[in-house]
């Protein structure tokens, strides 16, 4: 893997758009991180905290819902009767 190539790149990118090299370099760490949680046998379902030492502390919170989820919840809590007011 020629990673001075992928360095060039990631550096021409932070130079042109740093919001865009931010959210790539993010979401690879947070994939990582995923990543390397289940190849140890975890299923990360909740937020993440990575201890910092004595740098600052990393939380990686769990998925955000989508619309879909969001409704899917609700009407099974409706079919329950747990929902007696408006959610979400």
């Amino acid at each position: 893997m020629d990673t001075k190539n992928f360095e060039d790149a990631f550096v021409r990118l932070v130079e042109q758009d740093t919001e865009a090299a931010l959210q790539l370099i993010t979401g690879m760490f947070v994939g990582l991180t995923l990543e390397y949680m289940r190849r140890r046998g975890h299923e990360p379902n909740g937020d993440i905290k990575i201890e910092g030492g004595s740098s600052r502390d990393i939380t990686i919170h769990a998925q955000k819902m989508t619309d879909e989820d969001r409704r899917a919840l609700r009407d099974a809590w409706k079919a329950e009767g747990l929902l007696t007011r408006p959610f979400m």
